[in-house]
């Protein structure tokens, strides 16, 4: 039986290059990329990302990703169970923070973690922006980059389909 693949696409399009998860959502969406594979636009609901994770064998989220790096530089780097600390009642206050997501990801992974789920295979590819203040539309450094975001995370799921 194929794994089933979520990408899920976070990001507030409200934000600039927040935004960058959900057009990359709009352009995954015009492609073939299998049955099996799942793009969503998540925006920022974060607690719909929770619900729905648990029915995936494989999730490569999509988002912009804090770095000392140069806006523009794309990262890819895979999760693990043990990267995540597991959420407990005591503790609760920090996972949700206040934050344009309205749950972050880790946060999600980590109440995913305390109900016993985790998803064989998380990788993460985001990009670091450039503008995240309020606007419409991408800074040029991450338009520049656009399609180089997209064709790894086509990628990902080729490689992936193959595992």
């Amino acid at each position: 039986m194929k794994k089933r693949i979520l990408v899920a696409c976070c990001g507030n399009r409200l934000m600039r290059d927040d935004g960058v998860g959900s057009f990359v959502a709009e352009r995954l969406l015009k492609m073939n990329l299998g049955k099996n594979v799942v793009v969503v636009d998540y925006g920022i609901s974060g607690f719909k990302l929770f619900n729905d994770i648990i029915d995936f064998d494989y999730v490569i989220f999509v988002d912009t990703v804090k770095s000392n790096q140069e806006p523009g530089t794309i990262c890819r780097f895979e999760i693990k169970r043990e990267d995540i600390e597991t959420a407990n009642p005591n503790n609760a206050h920090k996972l949700f923070q206040i934050s344009f997501h309205e749950i972050d990801i880790e946060s999600v992974l980590s109440l995913c973690k305390a109900i016993g789920f985790f998803p064989e295979k998380i990788i993460f590819i985001g990009i670091v922006p450039k503008d995240i203040e309020p606007g419409i539309g991408l800074s040029r450094e991450i338009a520049v980059k656009f399609m180089d975001l997209v064709n790894l995370v086509r990628d990902e799921i080729k490689n992936l389909r193959e595992q």
